[in-house]
């Protein structure tokens, strides 16, 4: 029995799962707070409470928010986003010998959930899927070019990568990105009036992820209300899906999810995961959403129209694109 622990390290929790390869199944899943002291920290918890020991499994995965550089080298340290430390992968290969680290951004970790059977309770949120309902992304699309899909997520920050076709082989790859610290375009008077708004706040240029994530929405609604409160207490209020907070957010995330597509011009169209929107799934049903997504002249409005916009709702998602990569790997070093 072949076991790979799976991490996805949020700016909020640190969840983890231990997954049996050949049954392809979750056989223990714990959470813990991600701002500890140190990852190393978090660890420790997963050894004591969880009783769960990395150096027993074939392969840890762990899918960070951050920029995790490419390539074969081994990493040393990495930035996390989102947290008051870095990770010391040093300190983390000590601590889980002889059990080999493998290190993804936390959005290559989503795309390559899509790959996996849980992308199976996906929902269509808009379009048309090109062929019947798949058990994964690529096998929906193999007659298609070489971006598959395009996947975004609004969390603790806002996250986006696209799954690609290799240009040799049947094989697929993700390219992560950073482009939820690309600067925030207003597309109105009022996304204008926030933005500013946001600026005096950061003292700094306004990032999506300044608008689409946690803070984000919390931003928006102070904007417009004037009251500083944390969204679970907000957004659990009767009436939260009438409030101007829950449309203009939807209207600047249909906008991202727009402007996101024409920079990758996927052929299965759109994955929108995250944690926000499965907290809140208000957001994605506001007719702002899908309205704004699709509003563009024409010919582009037919392309939008047209395009499948799928929302992955698997909270495990992290967990089972990081297997998946587990997966992958241990395949690779036979």
């Amino acid at each position: 029995m072949t076991h790979v622990l799976a991490a996805d390290i949020g700016g909020t929790y640190a969840r983890f799962a231990v997954f049996d390869m050949n049954a392809m199944r979750i056989c223990k899943k714990v959470a813990f707070p991600s701002r500890e002291k140190n990852f190393q920290t978090v660890l420790q918890l997963l050894r004591e409470q969880a009783e769960i020991l990395p150096e027993t499994c074939a392969v840890f995965v762990l899918a960070v928010a951050g920029r995790v550089p490419s390539g074969k080298k081994q990493h040393k340290h990495i930035a996390l986003t989102n947290l008051p430390y870095d990770l010391d992968c040093d300190a983390v290969r000590q601590i889980c010998a002889p059990c080999p680290i493998v290190v993804i951004n936390d959005f290559e970790a989503q795309a390559r959930a899509c790959m996996t059977s849980c992308f199976e309770g996906a929902r269509l949120l808009g379009g048309a899927p090109m062929f019947a309902r798949p058990s994964s992304l690529p096998a929906s699309v193999t007659a298609c070019g070489r971006v598959l899909g395009g996947i975004i997520g609004a969390g603790t920050g806002l996250g986006q990568a696209s799954l690609i076709r290799e240009r040799q082989g049947e094989g697929y790859d993700v390219l992560p990105s950073e482009g939820g610290h690309a600067a925030f375009a207003p597309q109105s008077e009022e996304e204008w009036q926030l933005s500013q708004y946001i600026r005096e706040r950061k003292g700094r240029e306004v990032q999506v992820e300044d608008v689409l994530s946690g803070s984000g929405l919390a931003h928006i609604h102070a904007f417009l209300t004037g009251e500083e409160v944390e969204p679970e207490v907000f957004t659990r209020r009767e009436g939260f899906a009438q409030r101007a907070t829950r449309a203009s957010f939807a209207r600047c995330y249909g906008s991202a999810c727009r402007e996101f597509v024409f920079r990758c011009l996927s052929d299965a169209g759109l994955v929108v995961t995250g944690g926000l929107v499965a907290k809140t799934p208000a957001i994605l049903e506001h007719p702002a959403f899908y309205a704004t997504f699709i509003d563009m002249p024409s010919p582009y409005d037919t392309l939008l129209q047209t395009m499948p916009l799928w929302h992955m709702c698997d909270p495990d998602a992290g967990l089972w694109g990081a297997a998946q990569k587990g997966r992958d790997w241990l395949l690779q070093s036979e």
